[in-house]
């Protein structure tokens, strides 16, 4: 009895890290030239508008500023009220610890990793079993609204937010708890930032 108790205790075990290595092997995977391969993110958007943001922003930061205002666009612009810029992003901290061409790319490569981890989660609150669940996380983390802007790196970040939003709001529906409904709320005002 013990023994087939282990037996599938040590199952549930292997399934878990196959998945959890799939949902972020693969992207780093994807991504190697990112990760470790010393490229950045370059053509159009991360080089002309992402890159110009995201320095101004540690830079007022790092000034002890709060990063209101943009003196490089035009003759200056809101750079806290434009959104894109993403100043109060909590998961913006990376570009706190490394240099910003590269944290860029490591920025879209987390997000696919949140992306895919929420849908399964979502997945598997719905009942789905972990093969479904992962199939339907590989469907979204690579499919081709999130790849397809990868150069448009505030959208990733969004998109990521999405499933857990859907999965707190079915959990919300379902249980009727406050906790939950704070929990969404937090994670609406985290997908806004």
């Amino acid at each position: 009895m013990f023994t087939h108790v282990l037996r599938i205790v040590r199952g549930k075990l292997h399934v878990q890290w196959a998945v959890v290595m799939m949902l972020i092997g693969l992207p780093v995977l994807l991504f190697w030239p990112l990760v470790f391969g010393g490229k950045v993110l370059y053509w159009a958007l991360p080089l002309l508008q992402f890159y110009e943001w995201r320095l101004l922003v540690v830079e007022s930061y790092r000034a002890g500023r709060f990063p209101l205002w943009n003196p490089v666009l035009g003759c200056g612009a809101p750079l806290l009220a434009n959104l894109q810029s993403a100043a109060l992003y909590p998961l913006n901290f990376i570009y706190f610890i490394f240099p910003i061409e590269q944290a860029m790319g490591y920025s879209v490569v987390l997000h696919i990793v949140l992306a895919g981890s929420f849908t399964y989660g979502f997945g598997r609150r719905l009942g789905l079993r972990p093969p479904a669940a992962l199939i339907g996380a590989l469907c979204y983390m690579f499919g081709g609204f999130i790849l397809g802007r990868t150069q448009f790196i505030s959208m990733v970040n969004a998109a990521a937010w999405l499933p857990l939003l859907l999965w707190l709001t079915h959990r919300t529906v379902r249980e009727a708890r406050l906790a939950d409904g704070l929990v969404l709320g937090l994670v609406i005002a985290v997908q806004l930032l």
